[in-house]
């Protein structure tokens, strides 16, 4: 199935043998551009159950861009719950996205690198392509925007990285 929202798009592929055990399929979009109606920001989803016991929920999502805007990244993955939720199609709609068996959550999140001691461009990017050079992944991911705004119960809770 797909669902596309201006540029954005996203396809969920079924094996042929499992098709006529999927049902409940649904597709939804949430535009968070300028005013909700510019689809460069925003989120698709598909949502469907397989073999009437499993149900599954895809989201893409492409969220604020640039530096120091976490905050308004925060924003933009709740203003896709809140519109998934509201459309009644997915599901109760007193619930959210959350309510699957298996919710994959994915797309240009756009989250940082968060060093908000290093203010100069150049070195950031420095200390941050050495920690790659290094496999310094430990160090990576302690410094890592979604994580940190994830651990802390700012967004996405109840889920955890794959």
């Amino acid at each position: 199935e797909e669902k596309k929202a201006g540029q954005m798009k996203l396809f969920v592929y079924i094996r042929i043998e499992l098709s006529e055990q999927t049902t409940n399929l649904v597709k939804g979009s949430e535009n968070t551009g300028v005013g909700h109606v510019l689809a460069n920001k925003g989120g698709q989803a598909i949502s469907f159950t397989l073999n009437g016991t499993t149900s599954f929920c895809f989201v893409n999502s492409h969220l604020a861009a640039h530096e120091g805007k976490c905050d308004k990244r925060n924003s933009n993955i709740q203003e896709i719950f809140e519109g998934l939720a509201n459309t009644g199609r997915f599901g109760n709609k007193n619930l959210d996205i959350a309510q699957y068996d298996h919710t994959f959550w994915f797309g240009d999140m756009n989250y940082r690198t968060a060093l908000p001691e290093i203010s100069d461009k150049k070195l950031k990017h420095k200390v941050v392509t050495d920690w790659v050079a290094e496999k310094n992944y430990a160090e990576i991911a302690a410094h890592d925007e979604l994580g940190r705004e994830v651990r802390e119960g700012r967004i996405l809770t109840g889920f955890h990285p794959a």
